[in-house]
């Protein structure tokens, strides 16, 4: 009897713990429905924590052209054709946005509902003078482009005409270093301007399968991660969803909230 007792005690508090994760996750749909509701001026969102004002500024389109600077990255011991640890071929990553089943631009315009349409018509290769071990990806803005400025019209890839660039992604050659490293797919912030008359706001470094294209993306129209970034902590949702396992639509951000959308909401 203890036992049995011992056994329904402990099933009544999992059945407690998955129903709040179950509440907060349908919190944060609602929220996040509400914000998408509320006719957020283009360009600039602001939160209040802790006294404090944050303002988040996006300068990628979330509705309309966006295009996709696809610029592949080798080094000294990591060319870009490496045998072993080689970047994604041009072929490749072009085949990502050929609207093809499966493809990052099909995904986003369907999940946009039509509103957002993503392009990439060309990739650009650049070399770092180096091992991969002298480069930091958080000077590959300011190299890559330096380097790449007389081959590459900035223009054609400011679809909203705001002076940055729509998105910029960096697929690198040599092996992923874990995650939370540099060479890792992730998006990242930078201050460069002034390369072709642009600036620089959000940017991927990656190299993956076209669901991490989508998966990136998703940080870059400001969709936090849902998975938690502890060892054996749930996630913050208990559903499929591209940022919590690249499985699925944006559930929590549901179809069509994130052409919507016209900021970055970041997590802090």
């Amino acid at each position: 009897m203890i036992y049995a007792g011992y056994l329904l005690e402990v099933i009544t508090q999992n059945e407690v713990f998955y129903l709040k994760k179950r509440v907060l996750s349908l919190m944060l749909a609602v929220m996040i429905l509400l914000l998408s509701a509320a006719m957020i001026p283009a360009g600039a969102f602001t939160v209040e924590k802790d006294g404090k004002q944050y303002t988040f500024v996006s300068h990628t389109p979330t509705t309309g052209d966006c295009k996709v600077l696809m610029i592949r990255v080798g080094f000294e011991d990591y060319p870009v054709d490496d045998e072993i640890y080689n970047a994604d071929s041009e072929e490749t990553l072009l085949s990502y946005f050929d609207g093809s089943d499966g493809s990052v631009n099909a995904f986003y315009e369907a999940s946009s509902y039509g509103k957002l349409r993503l392009s990439c018509d060309e990739v650009f290769t650049y070399t770092f003078p180096g091992s991969r071990d002298e480069c930091s990806a958080n000077r590959l803005p300011e190299l890559a482009l330096g380097a790449l400025e007389s081959e590459i019209d900035f223009d054609s890839y400011d679809s909203n005409d705001d002076g940055y660039l729509d998105f910029v992604a960096f697929d690198f050659a040599g092996p992923a270093t874990g995650w939370g490293t540099d060479w890792w797919s992730h998006v990242t912030t930078s201050d460069v301007s002034g390369i072709g008359g642009k600036s620089v706001d959000h940017y991927s470094v990656l190299r993956g399968k076209a669901t991490v294209f989508i998966h990136e993306f998703g940080h870059i129209l400001g969709a936090p991660d849902y998975y938690s970034y502890h060892d054996g902590q749930p996630s913050a949702i208990m559903t499929y969803d591209l940022m919590n396992n690249n499985t699925g639509d944006h559930e929590a951000l549901p179809s069509g909230s994130t052409a919507g959308l016209t900021t970055t909401i970041s997590p802090m």
